[in-house]
């Protein structure tokens, strides 16, 4: 039962974080991009912070609490920014997919900085997702049209770059404290340097609904929801597994982005996503316990 329990809140998590391609589509529409992340942050900051009121979490404190607000003021920020700015330049389905090369990058990093053994399967790993990579790229190739999408797929890429070096700092910092006290660190000192900037560019808010919708949704849904399903999910399944079934993700950002924004979906598509999917897997699998 336990099991069964911790797979539904690890799929909930990665149809959450999913959709987040889609209800940035619409948060986008007459919002600027600073304005849009520093809403989300802050509206998932006060979630949070509602939780570890409720819940009367210890906060961290010292160099832990300056390990997470670098986290969340960097890192956060850096991803973020190219993650959405990738959207306004690249189909979202390209997006999350280019972006879920992120395990592979986790592995390329710890082994050239950390000197980590680069196992059979991990090497396997890396050449399927240079592949998928190549398959998710020469449609656009032909068609003439990747000059016109290479600024979003080189965000992606950075985007997913940024994720896994903060996946790894994070790694030495988050487990000293718990995981709703860590994502309020993080979004709240994100949500100080976004709203920062939006500032100093002068910010304009939507009268549309739909963009308000949109933040909302990201930073309920996407951000809140997304992370709490997750963590809850991890104490139930552990890591491997959580991470095998968070393959999901990029394919309900395929799926979305086909049904609600009419992004077409093509043999190129599946078959590059299919790699760059098994990659990320088989690396979850590489870190099983031995």
């Amino acid at each position: 039962m336990n099991r069964t329990a911790g797979i539904l809140l690890i799929v909930a998590s990665a149809v959450s974080f999913g959709l987040m391609p889609t209800f940035a589509s619409w948060a986008r529409q007459g919002m600027g991009l600073e304005v849009m992340l520093a809403l989300r942050f802050t509206i998932a900051a006060v979630a949070l912070a509602g939780m570890a009121i409720v819940w009367k979490l210890p906060m961290p404190r010292g160099r832990v609490l300056a390990g997470l607000a670098a986290i969340g003021a960097i890192g956060f920020v850096g991803q973020s920014m190219c993650y959405f700015a990738a959207l306004r330049h690249a189909p979202s389905g390209l997006v999350a997919l280019l972006f879920y090369l992120y395990p592979v990058s986790v592995t390329v990093i710890a082994w050239v900085f950390l000197r980590e053994r680069m196992s059979t399967g991990r090497v396997a790993a890396l050449v399927m997702a240079l592949l998928g990579l190549l398959m998710l790229l020469a449609p656009l190739s032909a068609r003439g049209t990747l000059g016109g999408t290479a600024m979003g797929v080189m965000l992606a890429l950075a985007s997913g770059v940024i994720y896994a070096v903060y996946v790894i700092a994070g790694s030495r910092v988050i487990p000293k404290v718990g995981a709703i006290q860590a994502g309020l660190v993080i979004c709240a000192s994100a949500a100080i340097v976004l709203i920062a900037v939006a500032a100093a560019r002068g910010p304009a808010f939507p009268a549309r609904p739909i963009a308000w919708g949109g933040v909302a949704a990201l930073a309920l849904v996407s951000t809140v929801g997304g992370l709490t399903c997750f963590l809850a999910g991890l104490r139930l399944v552990g890591p491997v597994r959580a991470s095998t079934v968070s393959a999901l993700e990029p394919v309900v950002a395929v799926a979305a982005g086909a049904a609600f924004l009419g992004e077409p979906v093509t043999g190129w598509t599946i078959a590059g996503g299919t790699l760059v999917v098994a990659a990320a897997v088989f690396t979850a699998l590489e870190q099983r316990p031995r």
